[in-house]
């Protein structure tokens, strides 16, 4: 039986995060003895990661993380020390144990650490976002020739789309290690939760009729661009076009978002809901989903969104014109917050369109399958 070892940094709200935990849950068990690592316990996925089966560890737990004293000094020394340390040693003093696979299954810290895993160990590393238009991962690193360096110590580095490919190879150069790998969907978990709670548009609003519905999960950061689609969405309003949006997601931004849909007078067709566990209920009620990310992957959420037949409104950004495939499922927009409002007023004021794009979506959502993805990451491990 091969040993795997995970390393994610959190098991917070995301998509790869989601991802990773759907994964570890459909491993073969008779073939692979796995453990999932990550930095701090807890997460709005932790529970579900508990419940797979796999080994979970993480190297900090809540309670030293929220210690006061020389127990909380000692927490914030060692956090330190995992990030800046050479990765060699922070890999030694950290990672331990013996594995025959590990994997950093995010960008930054875990790619950092298992870079440095020993010679006799297979390693691979996921991207899962455009690393030019979301270089979050690169404040890990001194420059980033030594990112690039750390990327070319792995066997593979998959990345979740080609477009992901494309720009990582423009920021890094072409690396003879690079392979594409979709992310593995679970649609016959997604079709369930869809239907094991109630609806919560009814309980945003007191009254949706004749109102299109829109939808987006995103966490509340820049990245994901809500305030440009609230802003775009508050010109759509003063034209007098009728929708509702529900946003699920939680973030530092907040309270600017709060602020716009004030300024905006979005307040009786917005709502800010927060971070659901189980987002499928919202999924299945809504009319279109709607990305306005400036960088994405492989969007988890819109690929969740076509499972249950819902057309796509996005943003052009890496990735979504695979989960878009070739059909004619979804509508994509200039990066910008002009596309985004030009995308909305379009589908809002032929509400036909919106018909036709759900017939395709139904066909593209049966197209994704978890047995085929999960087999490709199989023999990758």
């Amino acid at each position: 039986m091969r040993r795997v070892l995970f390393f994610i940094e959190s098991l917070g709200q995301g998509g790869a995060e989601k991802i990773l935990v759907d994964l570890c849950g459909h491993i073969d068990r008779s073939r692979f003895d796995v453990t999932l690592l990550v930095v701090s316990e807890g997460g709005a996925h932790w529970d579900a990661a508990a419940r797979s089966g796999v080994r979970l560890r993480c190297l900090f737990t809540r309670a030293a993380a929220e210690s006061a004293g020389l127990r909380g000094l000692w927490y914030r020394v060692r956090y330190h020390l995992l990030r800046r340390l050479p990765p060699r040693m922070a890999h030694l003093l950290f990672i331990r144990g013996r594995y025959d696979t590990e994997a950093a299954f995010a960008e930054g810290l875990a790619t950092r650490l298992i870079s440095r895993a020993g010679k006799r160990c297979r390693k691979l590393a996921w991207v899962h976002i455009d690393p030019i238009g979301d270089p979050h991962a690169d404040f890990l690193f001194n420059s980033r020739v030594e990112q690039e360096e750390a990327y070319r110590r792995f066997d593979r580095v998959l990345c979740v789309s080609s477009g992901v490919r494309a720009a990582f190879e423009n920021k890094f150069g072409p690396l003879p290690n690079l392979a594409v790998q979709y992310n593995p969907v679970d649609t016959e978990s997604i079709r369930r939760r869809a239907n094991e709670s109630a609806d919560p548009w009814n309980a945003a609003f007191s009254e949706v009729g004749g109102r299109l519905r829109m939808l987006c999960i995103a966490r509340l950061v820049k990245a994901k661009g809500v305030d440009r689609l609230l802003r775009a969405c508050a010109r759509l309003r003063a034209e007098g076009h009728a929708f509702s949006l529900l946003i699920l997601g939680e973030g530092p931004m907040r309270g600017e978002l709060e602020t716009i849909i004030e300024d905006g007078k979005l307040g009786d067709c917005v709502r800010l809901a927060g971070y659901l566990p189980n987002p499928y209920p919202a999924l299945r009620g809504t009319d279109l989903y709607v990305c306005a990310s400036y960088a994405e992957g492989f969007s988890t959420a819109a690929t969740e969104a076509l499972v249950l037949g819902k057309p796509i409104c996005s943003t052009d950004c890496a990735g979504m014109r695979e989960v878009l495939g070739d059909q004619p499922c979804g509508l994509l927009t200039e990066n910008t917050e002009e596309g985004i409002y030009a995308g909305l007023r379009t589908l809002l004021s032929v509400p036909a369109r919106v018909e036709e794009l759900r017939a395709a979506a139904l066909r593209r959502g049966k197209e994704f399958s978890l047995a085929a993805r999960l087999d490709e990451i199989e023999q990758m491990l």
